[in-house]
């Protein structure tokens, strides 16, 4: 089995760690998006925080939502919970 250094050995991981992963990057999304929308470099973007806050908001609130319990949704209500805070 070879290693990466950066990452260690990924032949460890098993299918079910996989989705977790893919699942996460899914919560995740939000924030990549929110920050996207913040970065700009040539014009002003402190009027896009309310969009960008809103957005974020939304697709937790989405996630959370699942009918199904799973990986998402768990990490989604966490993450509205400190949002709120």
């Amino acid at each position: 089995m070879k290693e990466d250094r950066q990452f260690g050995n990924l032949e460890r991981l098993e299918a079910s760690d996989w989705n977790n992963l893919e699942i996460t990057m899914l919560v995740l999304l939000p924030f990549k998006e929110g920050q996207e929308i913040m970065e700009g470099r040539k014009h002003v973007t402190a009027s896009l925080v309310a969009h960008a806050v809103k957005h974020i908001r939304e697709k937790l609130t989405k996630l959370a939502s699942a009918e199904e319990d799973s990986v998402g949704k768990t990490l989604a209500t966490h993450l509205i919970a400190d949002f709120e805070c």
